[in-house]
């Protein structure tokens, strides 16, 4: 049996888990099995969002990985709403700067994306559409600064550790969701 994960990031009200939704519904009607894995910054037990240190960071990847490996020893199809890139920008879009290269913690934060961002079959990230409102629930900060710089900081961490990930517009969506089921289908086979 082969398998495939897929990681779908982006900051926060881009339509992640709207897309994530629409991709599970597909892969139910055709009966193929897969897992989400849900962000897991709100169960976080240490500070996050504009209050990220390392140590939250470190919790939430550490955690990411682990629910990842269990869920591909179980499932055809692993999702990951918010991979481990993820983690690196909302920690940079607030704490650039505030450690030293040295920090053994950074050092292992940047250790743990480099080398489990291979992990991924397929790797997006989605694009702050400005034009589109946002809802104000779920504990996200509205601030249209804030939610930039964490984009921003998902591409120079792209950069930072050598990923591609291919951009998920509200445009190609539809074009997207088919290309993610066609892999699927070429990975898993047809169910």
């Amino acid at each position: 049996m082969e398998k495939i994960k897929i990681g779908i990031g982006g900051t926060h009200s881009t339509g992640k888990t709207t897309f994530i939704k629409r991709l599970s519904t597909a892969l139910t009607e055709k009966s193929v099995d897969h897992q989400i894995i849900g962000d897991l910054a709100s169960k976080c037990p240490l500070p996050i969002l504009r209050d990220h240190t390392v140590e939250s960071t470190l919790w939430i990847a550490s955690q990411g990985i682990n629910l990842e490996i269990e869920a591909g020893h179980k499932h055809k199809v692993v999702i990951a709403d918010r991979p481990i890139l993820d983690c690196w920008a909302y920690f940079n879009a607030v704490c650039k700067g505030q450690y030293p290269e040295t920090n053994p913690k950074l050092q292992t934060l940047k250790s743990m994306i480099l080398n489990w961002l291979p992990t991924y079959d397929l790797l997006y990230q989605t694009v702050v559409n400005e034009n589109i409102p946002i809802e104000d629930n779920k504990g996200r900060d509205l601030d249209i600064v804030y939610r930039r710089r964490v984009a921003d900081e998902m591409t120079a961490g792209s950069v930072l550790f050598n990923a591609s990930p291919k951009l998920l517009t509200y445009e190609n969506t539809d074009q997207e969701l088919q290309f993610i089921l066609d892999q699927i289908e070429g990975a898993i086979g047809k169910s």
